[in-house]
């Protein structure tokens, strides 16, 4: 049970985000209340009550299929942190970010540490590919004493980060679109804490938002602007001898933020009816995107941002493949 605090009353249309990770929703949208932590996880079939103080139920609903955002990606994502350099090589507070797929404008997006008041806007005029990296350094000309030639490089943002602390990045919107909630402690790597070794992420496709991928760098003070020193192939190659895919599987939705169409494509090991739904953050379906596929191989689907005909609203969405022998999520988003 979780019992909330008090709350401003709420208006028709207006929206309260309950939620077990307050940073992380309170990016989503800058008008919704937002309220938690409640520490349970609801499972496919249980029963949720809202009640009043008094023990009037409100809302009592039965849980579909539950949506966990952890389990999203971003497309343009946080890939390595210097949050304490050693002494001999004082190269300032950095942090790396790069693009999965894609092209992004990142003009007007926000740097963040775990406090709000703490932000560097991003200026306009700076895009980045699939495949290339961005330097968000605190201090420019230290970061440039020990990395010379190592560019895009902007930043001079006046604030550092600490052993335990968070990096959040927000779109131009304001729509927080990838952060890492860090430590200097187990399980987390200590090294990065003033030894000389940056925070890495082992691949930009996998969630980062957890100690499981992410590595002390095996170069002795990180790898600033190239593929990170622990990088691991995400999805095992299967070999000459057997090039087909091995399982369903969602590998991109791209554009995010897009307001017309959003691309999907998926990887199917064999012929068979492929379905991928589409969940607003509320987690109700709102699309079914079907079709049939002859054989292994890749495939594209597409979403116009409708839901049985009308367009929905601009927002975060999910977007979910399932099979037998797979489950993946994108966090994509709508703007109109």
């Amino acid at each position: 049970m979780l019992r909330l605090d008090e709350q401003e009353p709420l208006s028709p249309g207006d929206t309260l985000f309950i939620t077990n990770h307050l940073s992380w929703a309170r990016g989503l949208s800058p008008t919704w209340q937002v309220t938690g932590c409640f520490y349970f996880t609801p499972d496919e079939g249980d029963t949720l009550y809202f009640e009043t103080s008094s023990g009037r139920t409100l809302v009592e609903t039965v849980v579909g299929s539950p949506v966990f955002l952890g389990e999203t990606d971003s497309p343009v994502v946080i890939n390595e942190i210097n949050y304490h350099s050693s002494d001999e090589h004082d190269s300032g507070d950095w942090i790396e970010l790069t693009v999965v797929e894609g092209e992004y404008d990142l003009g007007g997006w926000i740097l963040r540490d775990e406090r709000d008041d703490h932000s560097f806007v991003i200026p306009d005029g700076v895009t980045l590919l699939e495949g290339d990296y961005l330097v968000l350094a605190g201090d420019i000309a230290s970061f440039s004493t020990f990395f010379p030639g190592i560019e895009p490089v902007i930043g001079n943002y006046g604030f550092g980060f600490g052993g335990e602390d968070q990096v959040r990045l927000y779109d131009s919107q304001g729509i927080l679109v990838d952060w890492v909630d860090y430590d200097d402690e187990d399980p987390w790597p200590a090294s990065p804490d003033g030894q000389g070794p940056t925070l890495e992420l082992t691949n930009p496709s996998r969630h980062n938002y957890g100690f499981e991928n992410w590595r002390s760098s095996t170069d002795p003070y990180g790898t600033p602007g190239e593929r990170n020193s622990v990088y691991e192939t995400a999805v095992p190659d299967p070999g000459h001898d057997s090039p087909l895919p091995g399982s369903w599987r969602l590998l991109s939705a791209y554009p995010s933020p897009f307001n017309g169409s959003l691309h999907l494509r998926v990887r199917s090991p064999h012929r068979g009816a492929l379905a991928v739904s589409v969940y607003n953050i509320l987690g109700r379906r709102v699309a079914v995107l079907k079709r049939n596929v002859p054989g292994p191989g890749t495939w594209n689907l597409v979403w116009d941002g409708r839901s049985r005909g009308a367009p929905v609203s601009s927002g975060v969405y999910i977007v979910r493949l399932e099979s037998e022998d797979a489950f993946t999520a994108k966090r994509v988003v709508l703007l109109r």
